[in-house]
């Protein structure tokens, strides 16, 4: 009687395991209802198997067959959680690389044919332990599970719970900065696109009419979040490789180890407040007071949209994590069929967009019991692509994401400017949005007396990159400016207001404001690094004067001959008639 109800059990803790690791990883409840309605058909299919072998199991019967078969279900379990756990797919195509090129009918054969043969194996191997093998089984599947579970715990309690409030004995006036990822900047709003015109005067009423000094015609050296503001952060101007910074964690690419502009507010005694993604951790270098990180990856947080369906998203995220797994994949395709799919074609990480606005909101109002000494610093995944919002902040069903237009193939020259003027207007559209909240903040700030004199800083890290290429080869003067002007924007004690239109480069300006030492880069604080395909060398272009989304003067790219010396990239020529 034990072993039939270990067996009716081990199924189910083995199914389980990789699937509770996944949830607890990213912070999704597994009483959620959605999460529940979707593990239906994994949990029915555990009970299943356990079911059949546990009525198959009969310790008294001395057949041969009885025992093969017990041993052949667990065999499919086995396999099964090995398919979730690891992905069936990639596991075979890396074990049988040699039927990579084969015809597609085939391939299959081939693999079909091997995998049963390992599998008979397999099956005559634990046939010997038969007398053992259901209690070693059960042990394997209940270890695996407290394993993956724990784990799980851990590393969602380690990046997303460590916050806390504790009384500032600093005096230091209260700073919010505010990272907005791929906000343009004003300068670089093509107004004659669709809601340019409205966005451009968005933003000029915020920051004109609230006492900043803004930057029009600021840019970013990087069209790239993770240089781009490794850099600001340490106040680098001058870097011009296309390596990773060396500011990163080594074991763990997304931590930005170190981190300047913390160290900074350390020195004075202030208390950093962290809002972050998971994309990039910036808890996890300097000191800071609390942390918390958005549960980007979660499509049933606190944070999403109540109007979003929430049982198709768990499927979509389903289907998108386990993209390699023959059962779950087919099987989340198979729920995104029986009900709506706001979310198709939607990868996991885009679901921050969907979050912005109470995500923003939760940001407000901490912002609202600030303390003197208290640094508010958050990086906030919109208006980055997908433009899903519209300029009320409601999700629209806008998939596609035009990192740069090549990403759709080569269209006539035609198609691709219907491709950029429609994809501008979605961008302007959710830039518009973000603006509209910003102004909510800044009539908060404005409210609090302890933050009468904070200074805010609001900038970006580069541009809409709705362009041709993100590329030298064929890049125009639109594209530049589209994939490299940022937004920066400044108030404060001793901040002179006003609208500055000095080109001014993101990575300068916090050098600048923070970093308390003298500018001396020369040349390379107005010049951008642009990439190469195929891994060749980016190139160093001067960053042409700008205005209405286009340079102000004929640009045109001429790339040189070879690169400089070790470490440094060629300066690419800008002709200026």
């Amino acid at each position: 009687m034990r072993h039939r109800s270990l067996l009716i059990v081990t199924p189910l803790l083995a199914l389980l395991a990789p699937i509770v690791h996944t949830l607890g990883e990213f912070g999704i409840s597994v009483t959620n209802g959605a999460v529940l309605v979707f593990l239906i058909g994994p949990v029915g299919l555990a009970l299943v198997l356990g079911t059949i072998a546990a009525v198959l199991y009969d310790p008294n019967d001395r057949s041969w067959w009885r025992p093969l078969a017990v041993n052949a279900v667990l065999t499919v379990v086995v396999a099964l959680t090995m398919d979730v756990a690891f992905g069936g797919q990639r596991l075979i195509a890396a074990a049988l690389p040699f039927t990579t090129g084969l015809p597609d009918l085939p391939r299959r054969l081939a693999r079909l044919t091997i995998v049963l043969g390992v599998a008979t194996a397999w099956l005559a191997a634990v046939h010997a332990l038969r007398r053992h093998f259901v209690s070693i089984a059960f042990t394997f599947a209940l270890v695996l599970f407290v394993t993956a579970t724990t784990a799980a715990s851990v590393t969602w309690r380690g990046l997303h719970a460590r916050a806390g409030r504790a009384t500032n004995a600093s005096t230091q006036p209260v700073v919010i900065y505010l990272i907005f990822d791929g906000m343009l900047g004003v300068e670089g709003i093509d107004r004659r696109s669709p809601g340019g015109d409205a966005l451009y005067a968005a933003m000029r009423r915020t920051l004109d009419g609230r006492g900043f000094r803004a930057y029009g015609k600021a840019f970013s050296r990087h069209s790239y979040t993770e240089k781009s503001l490794a850099n600001v952060m340490n106040f680098v101007v001058d870097d011009d490789s296309a390596d990773r910074p060396a500011f990163y964690s080594a074991s763990d690419s997304r931590v930005l180890e170190a981190n300047a502009l913390f160290d900074s507010f350390n020195a004075r005694g202030q208390q950093i407040h962290v809002y972050q993604t998971p994309h990039l951790d910036f808890c996890d270098g300097p000191q800071v007071a609390s942390c918390l990180t958005l549960p980007s990856f979660n499509p049933v947080s606190a944070y999403m949209d109540d109007a979003v369906e929430k049982d198709a998203s768990v499927a979509a995220f389903f289907k998108t994590l386990y993209a390699h797994s023959y059962l779950l994949y087919f099987y989340a395709d198979w729920m995104q069929q029986v009900s709506p799919v706001p979310f198709h074609g939607v990868a996991v990480p885009h679901l921050d967009v969907y979050a912005f606005v109470h995500w923003f909101d939760r940001i407000v109002d901490d912002i609202r019991q600030a303390q003197r000494g208290d640094v508010f610093f958050a990086h906030i995944l919109t208006p980055h692509a997908p433009h899903l919002l519209d300029a009320a902040c409601k999700p629209q069903r806008r998939w596609t994401t035009p990192y740069s237009l090549e990403v759709h193939g080569t269209q006539p020259q035609v198609e691709r400017n219907r491709l950029r003027e429609q994809h501008d207007g979605w961008y302007n559209e959710q830039a518009s949005c973000v603006i509209a909240r910003l102004g909510t903040l800044l009539d908060a700030v404005d409210h609090v007396p302890a933050l009468r004199d904070a200074t805010i800083v609001i900038h970006g890290d580069h541009g809409s990159r709705v362009s041709s290429t993100r590329y030298w080869e064929g890049m125009s003067g639109e594209d530049l400016v589209a994939n490299y002007s940022t937004l920066f924007a400044i108030r404060g004690p001793g901040v002179a207001t006003g609208y500055d239109l000095r080109l001014r480069s993101v990575q300068q300006l916090a050098r600048e404001t923070f970093g308390r030492t003298p500018q001396g880069a020369g040349d390379a604080a107005s010049s951008v690094i642009i990439e190469s395909p195929e891994g060749s060398p980016p190139l160093e272009a001067s960053m042409p004067d700008f205005s209405n989304g286009r340079p102000t003067v004929t640009w045109t790219f001429s790339p040189p001959d070879a690169t400089g010396p070790s470490g440094r990239v060629a300066m690419a020529q800008a002709a200026h008639p």
